[in-house]
Formats: structure tokens, sequence, C-alpha cells
């Protein structure tokens, strides 16, 4: 399942500098990606001694927390297209006056994304397609009206 995709610049790990515990889960990168690696023990001296640093961090944790809860009340309340709507309205930033997804997303990573299967994703997307509500160019998905809340 993927629990979330990180863009350039963004970090992961935070949580067991903080509380020594085993990593909660596993990245796996789309393309060749430099990383740096941070010891416990210089993170924890800038921790401590940085206020305006950890205020951040706890922001974008808060941050995460919330999109994990707002998957486990997807998971819970929505049938697939619901969580596929969701997804592509969550994902999708403005451009030119549309909703644009630029990042290139298999069906079967939305799937992935949403706990479901590859061809129910194909579907769905087809039918958006079909209804003129989206279209696709060049792996880039572009919203162009409101998603109806029903298939």
């Amino acid at each position: 399942m993927i629990l979330s995709i990180h863009r350039p610049g963004e970090y992961f790990g935070e949580m067991s500098l903080i509380d020594k515990e085993p990593r909660s889960a596993t990245l796996i990168t789309k393309e060749p990606t430099q990383l740096l690696i941070i010891h416990r023990k210089d993170f924890m001296q800038v921790f401590n001694s940085n206020p305006d640093m950890v205020y951040e961090l706890f922001k974008v944790l808060l941050k995460r927390l919330r999109r994990a809860t707002d998957k486990v009340e997807n998971f819970a309340f929505k049938d697939v297209y619901g969580r596929v709507a969701n997804l592509l309205n969550q994902l999708a930033k403005p451009v030119d006056n549309e909703q644009v997804i630029e990042d290139q997303l298999t069906h079967n990573e939305i799937a992935n994304m949403v706990g479901s299967s590859r061809e129910m994703v194909s579907k769905i997307l087809k039918e958006l397609t079909a209804g003129g509500y989206i279209s696709t160019d060049k792996k880039r998905i572009t919203i162009h009206k409101e998603l109806p809340t029903l298939f």
C-alpha cells in the first residue's frame, strides 16, 4: 500500500529519530535519488537547541497524522469510487484555471493508494474520462469539473 508520495526536499524517518522505535514504513524511490542521512546524535543536538525547527517538525508530523486519519476514514466509509475521487482531489493543484495532477501515477499506484485493484481504478478513470470529468495527457491528469459523488 502506498501511504504517501514524497517530493524533493521532503524528509522521512523522523519518528524513529525521536522515539528510537523501528521505522513504521519503507520508502521506495521511483527514480535515482540522493538522500542525506542524519544520525540521531546530530539530530537531537539540533532538535534540543532549535525550537523553531521543533515547531516546524511537529507541524509536518501533525499534517501527516491528519492525512493518515483521513485515509482511515476513507477506507471505513467510502467505496472505491469515493476513495479514487478523494485522492484525485487531494493530489490536484491549480494550473491555468483547472485542477491538475502532474505526478506520473500508474493505475496500479493509484490502486495501491486507495486499497483497490488496478482493474477497478482503470474502470473508474475510464468512466470519469468518458463523462468529461477528467482527461489524461502524458501521464498528467486534469480535472475539468467537479467529480460526481456517486459512480
